[in-house]
Formats: structure tokens, C-alpha cells, sequence
């Protein structure tokens, strides 16, 4: 049986409950990324911040203006949710990120409906 915490991707994830961040290149893209993820139950809220970056690239320092989607998600939804990033995505490498947190029991409670919710689109 594979370890419920080990993801094909090559990261290990908490099981539980996580945001997920990365950042997008407009708000544009960020929003269709964001509406993929809800409708097919990857997440269960997505939020855009708009944010300045300072990173390393090609050798240099970069900066940019980008926008930093967070989704809201449990970790059994890792694998799909970054083949869905990474499909939509217009950067060469999205630097996708998971973060554990602990939900109030009602924000978990409706977490877990959100994404088990089996309706048609």
C-alpha cells in the first residue's frame, strides 16, 4: 500500500487539510486556473493576491508583479491538483507549494463536502 503522504510528483504531503500556492503571471491566468480547480473539485476555495517576487532565474535576480493563487484543499486532491496547475499554467516551472493547516471544524466540515461533492458540472 503506498504511504497516503507520498506523492508521485516526489513531494511528501501532510495528510489533512493544506493551501496550496503558486504564482501566475496575470490575473487572468490565475482566475482560469482557479475556476479549473473548483469545478473539478480540486479545491475547495481559491483566492488571488496580487504580489511583487524577487526571484532567482536563469542565473539572475528577477522581479516581477505577479498574482499568488491560494486554494484551499485536502492532500488527497496533491497529484490532480498539480497536473491541473501545471497544465494550465504558463510558466516553464510553477513553483507549487503545499502548506498544512488546521481548519476550524466547520471550514473542514465544509472543505470535505465541497470536494466530495459528486454533481455534474
Amino acid at each position: 500500500m503506498m504511504d497516503p503522504t507520498a506523492s508521485r510528483h516526489g513531494a511528501t504531503v501532510p495528510a489533512g487539510y493544506g493551501d496550496v500556492h503558486v504564482t501566475c503571471g496575470s490575473e487572468r491566468e490565475a482566475e482560469s486556473i482557479g475556476d479549473v480547480l473548483i469545478r473539478e473539485s480540486l479545491a475547495a476555495c481559491v483566492q488571488l493576491h496580487p504580489v511583487r517576487s524577487v526571484f532567482s532565474w536563469d542565473g539572475g535576480v528577477e522581479h516581477d508583479e505577479e498574482i499568488m493563487l491560494v486554494a484551499k484543499t485536502r492532500s488527497d486532491r496533491w497529484d490532480a491538483l498539480i497536473a491541473a496547475i501545471e497544465t494550465h499554467h504558463g510558466y516553464d516551472l510553477p513553483a507549487i507549494t503545499f502548506v498544512e493547516t488546521v481548519p476550524s471544524h466547520r471550514t473542514a466540515a465544509w472543505i470535505d463536502e465541497v470536494l466530495d461533492d459528486d454533481r455534474e458540472p
